[in-house]
């Protein structure tokens, strides 16, 4: 739904904006002025939007999905990754002792 309403908020900045420029041509500042704030209006709801997007950046696998791991060890600092996606994880570094 996210998406969809961020999309609409983009394309109704756009088609403000070329409104606006049209009414500045025609010398009708106020509603140019008006224009462009309804715009910036537009452009806050699409930023809104795309901060509650979700972008899918849970990853599952068929294989060993329903396995449960119990491990002992102990936390040694943390492990910070980047993903294949350009994202940035960091976990705990833990140095195992047991794994069941």
């Amino acid at each position: 739904m996210a998406v969809i309403l961020a999309f609409v908020f983009f394309f109704v900045a756009g088609a403000l904006l070329v409104t606006a420029i049209i009414f500045l041509v025609e010398k009708k500042f106020k509603k140019s002025l008006m224009m462009l704030g309804l715009m910036l209006v537009s452009l806050i709801l699409f930023i809104i939007a795309v901060m509650f997007t979700d972008i899918g950046t849970e990853a599952t696998t068929e294989e060993g999905e329903k396995d449960v791991i119990t491990g002992y060890g102990r936390v040694q600092g943390n492990y910070t990754y980047e993903s294949t996606a350009g994202y940035t994880f960091t976990v705990p570094l833990i140095e195992a002792e047991m794994l069941e």
